[in-house]
């Protein structure tokens, strides 16, 4: 059901589904500071092994499912948000823990 509009099986209504979308650029700020217009801006690629954001989101809100150490570790191995990082890294201690019992 749209939550929106809520037109989930009213009749008359067409239901489409969107492609699907996937974020294809994360920028991160390097130097905190002001931007004007006309300032230049430099993008840097990342070089390292990429993780979809998708994936992240999803193993992010999965409640069930434990993710495994490998995951974690991709995961942590990525640039991402520090707010991220400290999640993953305490589900890594967990399970490294937990595998040394």
């Amino acid at each position: 059901m749209c939550n929106h509009c809520g037109t989930h099986g009213s009749p008359g209504v067409r239901q489409e589904v969107p492609p699907r979308r996937e974020a294809r650029r994360i920028l991160r700020v390097i130097e905190t500071g002001y931007v004007k217009a006309n300032d230049p801006v430099e993008f840097i690629p990342y070089g390292g092994e990429l993780v979809g954001i998708l994936e992240m989101f999803r193993s992010f809100y999965r409640k069930r499912m434990r993710l495994t150490e490998n995951e974690l570790r991709r995961f942590l191995a990525v640039p991402i948000a520090i707010r991220d990082r400290l999640h993953y890294e305490m589900l890594l201690a967990t399970v490294l823990a937990d595998t040394a019992l």
